[in-house]
This record gives C-alpha cells, structure tokens and sequence, in this order.
C-alpha cells in the first residue's frame, strides 16, 4: 500500500539514513507521491531521491517534478527565514517585543531544516501595538492587509505569508488562560531587548496546543505525527516538565498516543505488544493518513455542529464572545458597553472584504454531518483529546 511505502521512505528521512531498502515500481512512485502532495510532503519525496540507487528511481518525467518540488520548497523556505530575519531585526529595533512560533523553531530539529516547509510565517507581538506593527510591515514591503480574530495577515509576493498574531491562540480557546501571560514564559535571545525565543520544552507544548486545535478544526495530517517524533527525540526537551504542563492542560494523554504512533511509524526498532493499544493506533493512523495536512474541512464543520447544534454553530460565527471580539478590537476592553457596536462593524467588514468566510460559515452550518462529528468525537476520547 501506497500508505506504508510513504511512511517507511520518510521514517529513513527522519532518521537521516543514507539509503533507502523501500522496493519501489514506477506505478507505487506515482501512488506514492499522490498521497505525499495531499499531505504537503510532496517537497520530500525530492529529499529521498539520493537514497535510492538509479535503477529504482521514477521515471523521468516525475523524478523531475519531484526535483523542482524540493527545489522550489529550499526558495520558499530560504525567503520565508529571510522575512523572518528582516522583521525581527526591524521590530528589536523599532521596540516591539516579538516571539517567532511554530515552523520556525521547528524546523531546527530536522535532519535539514529545508526538510520542515511552513505554509506561512507565524509571529506573535504585544497586541498594544498594533499601529506599529502595521506601520512597519508596510515599511519592509508587504501588503495585502487581512484583520483576522487572532492574527492578522501580510503578504510580500511571490512567496511570504506573515500571519502577525496578538496572542498565542484564540480567545475562545480552553487554552487561553494557560497563555494570558506568555510573555513571562519567554526567553529573552542573546543581544536582544525585544526578540524572545520559547525554551524546546515550551515549543512543544505550544505544538501540541496547535495540534488539538487543529483536531477541533478537521484533524491532522502525517507533519504534525512527524514534529512530535522529532521533538521527541530533542535532548533539550524537559520531559518531567512536560508532563507537568500537558497535564496541567489536559493533553498528556493525546501526547502519548500521538507519540506511540509517531514512534511506531518513525522509529527504528518500535513494536506495541498490547492488543488494545495496538488497535488504537491502527485507528489513529488510518484518521491521520486517510485527511490533509490539517485533515479535512467537512470534519471540521462535522465536529462543529455536533458540538453546537446547527443554530449554535451560526449564532457563535455571527456573534463571538466578548474576550474574541477584544483580540479584534482592543478599545472594548475599555468600553465593553460598546460590543454591540463592535459585531455591527464586524459584520459589515465581513460582508465587505470577507464574503467567502460568510458563506463557508452558512454551508457548514447546514451541511455538517452529526453522525460524522459524534463518531470523531468517538475517537478524540479515546486518544485523549476531549473538548
């Protein structure tokens, strides 16, 4: 199966092995690389090409895409640190405390960083500066403003995508309070007044954190197995202090399951002698191979309105909470009267600029699939993920 051929090439990635015993025809290079591009992973492929002798390489015509996809992912990547870089060094200078998240600490922990593609990049700054933060984004180039809940968007063609995030995650999220004062939790880089950087223990927790989100939003795809395992294997991790901190937010259990599979996948020697486990991690694997890289979009509508019903799920769209509506305009916090006032300007700005939010918001409210949600939810409870 296409499914265990991918898994075995990217598990001799991971662990930086130099060739590759995957026997491979020219119809299982096809199949393969198919599933590799629905999980975005199509760039490694182009990776694993030097592990495999001449004479079971793909034909020429896909061994050359398979080149220019790994190709094009070191430029895209190679622009995307370059932006980091450039608005790091901007904001250290023009005062504005700045902390770069996900792909862009992760991606150090691979055999070669280029490995790790970021479909953008994620910065979190002090939301009390939000003019700053515009004005200066603007300076180095980049346009395309989008005001999101949570973060805004920039863009500098052809390749960067800045999401500029005023907090770690979502207003409405459970793990919100965990992050209220996250800027204690970082660490300040060397040289810096305003850069700051997560210790490897905190980065993956806040991997893990993203990871749940996501299973709420429709799943997870093969890269977020991938992360875990190599964080997994990061010597600077705390392992008793992060127990301690997945506990603390309810994700210990996700993590060991999650875990489990990215060994029994990745791992060189990994074997589960318990039945019942066994069986659990066949389930989570088939969930995690059979969607996308953040699963799929009708599982998210699914999960949505099996949470909150049909009218629930569009009363929140239309109406968030108070706490959501202050990440998109922070003058509420002081006049909290006035939020009426703020879903007003939300709505016209959405019918404005966001009609295709509006109307993917209406079709998962009626095309949602209850018994699809209840049995995710099935399986969420038995991984560890309950929300």
């Amino acid at each position: 199966m296409e499914e265990q051929k991918l898994l075995q090439i990217l598990k001799c990635i991971l662990n930086g092995q130099q060739t590759c015993d995957c026997h491979m025809t020219p119809a299982e290079w096809v199949s393969v690389s198919r599933l590799a591009a629905q999980h975005k992973l199509l760039h490694l492929m182009g990776f694993a090409m030097k592990l495999f002798p001449a004479e079971s390489l793909p034909e020429a015509k896909l061994l050359a895409e398979l080149n220019r996809q790994m190709a094009v992912s070191v430029v895209i990547s190679s622009n995307q640190m370059h932006a980091a870089s450039q608005i790091q060094d901007t904001f250290e200078k023009q005062g504005i405390h700045n902390l770069l998240l996900k792909g862009c600490s992760t991606r150090q922990l691979y055999p070669n960083p280029d490995m790790r593609t970021m479909n953008d990049v994620d910065v979190l700054y002090n939301g009390q500066q939000d003019k700053k933060v515009h004005k200066v984004m603007e300076q180095l180039g980049f346009q395309g403003f989008q005001e999101g809940r949570k973060h805004d968007c920039y863009d500098r063609p052809p390749y960067v995508r800045v999401e500029m995030h005023r907090q770690m995650v979502a207003a409405r999220s459970p793990y919100s309070k965990y992050y209220r004062n996250i800027w204690k939790r970082c660490i300040l880089k060397e040289g810096c007044n305003c850069s700051y950087e997560l210790s490897a223990t905190d980065a993956f927790v806040y991997n893990l954190v993203h990871m749940a989100e996501h299973l709420e939003e429709g799943g997870i795809g093969i890269r977020f197995v991938m992360d875990v395992f190599m964080f997994d294997k990061c010597k600077d991790v705390d392992r008793d202090r992060l127990k301690e901190e997945l506990e603390t937010i309810g994700l210990w259990r996700l993590y060991e399951n999650v875990s489990c599979l990215a060994k029994m996948w990745f791992a060189p020697d990994m074997s589960v002698a318990d039945e019942k486990q066994l069986c659990l991690m066949q389930q989570l694997g088939d969930f995690v191979l059979s969607g996308r890289l953040f699963g799929n979009a009708s599982d998210g509508k699914a999960l949505a309105v099996q949470k909150d019903g049909r009218m629930g799920f569009l009363i929140k769209a239309c109406f968030p909470g108070y706490r959501e509506m202050c990440s998109m305009y922070t003058w509420l916090e002081k006049w909290p009267v006035l939020l009426p006032w703020a879903w007003f300007i939300r709505g016209v700005r959405s019918l404005l600029f966001r009609r295709g939010n509006v109307k993917s918001q209406f079709t998962a409210s009626r095309n949602g699939d209850v018994n699809r949600g209840e049995q995710l939810r099935e399986l969420y409870q038995k991984i560890g993920y309950e929300r």
